[in-house]
């Protein structure tokens, strides 16, 4: 028993543990709950790995939160940047980026493949004109 409290207060003292964590652990070390030295560190590991763990998820919510707020917070200010110009005016609407058109081919059941290669005007891999 006592070699795990002075492990506990080594911990404690090299900062490893926080003084909740220590008091939590004296007092299992108290009711004797850890066998011996080898269970009590895994323990600490564990509850320290839990402890980080819980911390990184609440950061996660938290940001999510805060982005949330904020995308709210522009919804508003855009509803109502919308409402005072008055009814009837649209806002202006951005333009969409230029999209690279490919020729149409409006093909006809029965029309062949040669009508709609003179229509587009394919080339051959040596340059001449396919017909």
């Amino acid at each position: 028993m006592h070699v795990l409290r002075r492990l506990l207060r080594k911990y404690c003292e090299a900062k490893k543990i926080d003084k909740h964590m220590y008091h939590d652990m004296y007092m299992k070390v108290k009711g004797n709950v850890f066998k011996n030295k080898i269970v009590l560190m895994e323990s600490i590991h564990k509850s320290k790995d839990e402890k980080a763990r819980k911390k990184n998820l609440s950061d996660q919510f938290e940001a999510k939160r805060a982005k949330n707020k904020a995308s709210r917070e522009r919804k508003l200010s855009r509803r109502e940047e919308r409402l005072a110009q008055g009814p009837g005016v649209e806002a202006p609407v951005p333009a969409p980026a230029a999209v690279v058109a490919a020729p149409q081919i409006v093909a006809k059941r029965k029309m062949n493949y040669r009508v709609i290669i003179e229509k587009i005007g394919i080339e051959n891999l040596k340059g001449e004109k396919m017909v």
